[in-house]
């Protein structure tokens, strides 16, 4: 009896272990689906390969770009995808199946003046309109903390108020450019808080660039690092439990990078054959890649780096990020 026990039991492992090899063929042969938005997290996969071989395995990457309103959606059931930091706590937290490869933006964020050729302080800014992207996004908080540190009040509004910085927000960067250059024409000072390519189309419509937020946030952190944790690399626990794969996904988007800045044209025309309505078309120059700020950290090396994101966050509203900074389990470190 013990002996039949035995073999039923053995039987049940073999069968389990065929199922599971499989699976594991099917999601080769079908390939891994990675969600992305467009705009600069674009350009962190415009040149990567569409298959990644690992020794004699051989795995397809389905790219898929999606604006800003679906990504959400789209990224929660993706096996890779490209979130904003923010976003990716949000969904640990919430008990989604992701962990944290690694940070692949770090920031593309400046600050554009309509009269104004320079500026000493964000204090400059102070009762003078800002017009902003992105309201409650990663950058936004990151601006917001860097006026909340250098003791400035700042509010939402229409109007311009005396002894503090009102942020007025427009729903993209060519928006932001439109309302300076008015501003402008009528001899008014107002500012912008806006991301590359916008930053170069409004510069060379005649406005000044007086703030690098990068730099400044290096600046507050004192670590020596330019930017901030923007976007970020997640990936379900199954993908993730092939070290291997991941291995050689950071290492072609490290390559990645260096042929995205070598040809900026071959990278738009990448980027235009998955998502053809991109806003980084016609606005690609080695100047506007090198301030989108392409990196790739890990996690063994930049946890600290996104967890100081992360906080900034936090103190100012922590149900961005779902509420507390995510434990051990959401990263990956190989």
């Amino acid at each position: 009896m013990k002996k039949k026990f035995t073999v039923i039991i053995a039987i049940a492992l073999i069968s389990v272990t065929v199922a599971l090899a499989a699976v594991a063929c099917q999601k080769q042969e079908e390939g891994y689906n990675l969600v992305l938005p467009d705009g600069a997290p674009a350009l962190s996969v415009a040149c990567l390969d569409e298959v990644l071989t690992t020794n004699d395995t051989e795995y397809k990457l389905n790219k898929k770009i999606v604006s800003s309103l679906t990504l959400k959606n789209e990224a929660e059931g993706a096996d890779i995808a490209i979130v904003p930091a923010n976003m990716a706590a949000v969904f640990y937290n919430k008990g989604i199946d992701v962990k944290l490869i690694a940070v692949v933006t770090k920031g593309n964020l400046f600050a554009l003046s309509s009269m104004q050729t320079q500026a000493d302080s964000l204090s400059d800014m102070v009762g003078k309109l800002v017009y902003s992207i992105g309201q409650s996004s990663v950058p936004d908080i990151i601006f917001k903390t860097l006026l909340k540190d250098s003791g400035l009040r700042f509010a939402v509004g229409d109007k311009a108020e005396e002894g503090q910085v009102t942020i007025k927000y427009c729903s993209n960067g060519s928006e932001v450019n439109a309302k300076l250059l008015l501003a402008k024409q009528r001899g008014e000072q107002a500012y912008g808080v806006l991301a590359e390519p916008d930053v170069q189309k409004g510069k060379a419509a005649g406005l000044n660039e007086v703030f690098d937020v990068q730099k400044l946030w290096g600046e507050r952190m004192g670590d020596g690092a330019n930017g901030y944790a923007q976007a970020v690399l997640i990936a379900k626990s199954s993908v993730c439990s092939d070290p291997e794969f991941i291995a050689k996904l950071l290492g072609a988007l490290g390559k990645n990078k260096g042929e995205v800045f070598a040809d900026p044209a071959l990278a738009e025309e990448n980027i235009k054959k998955i998502y053809p309505q991109t806003s980084l078309s016609g606005n690609l120059s080695q100047v506007v890649i090198e301030r989108c700020n392409l990196d790739v950290l890990d996690m063994k090396d930049g946890r600290s780096f996104y967890e100081n994101t992360l906080k900034a966050i936090v103190d100012i509203d922590a149900k961005l990020i779902g509420g507390k900074l995510p434990d051990d389990g959401f990263y990956y470190f190989g």
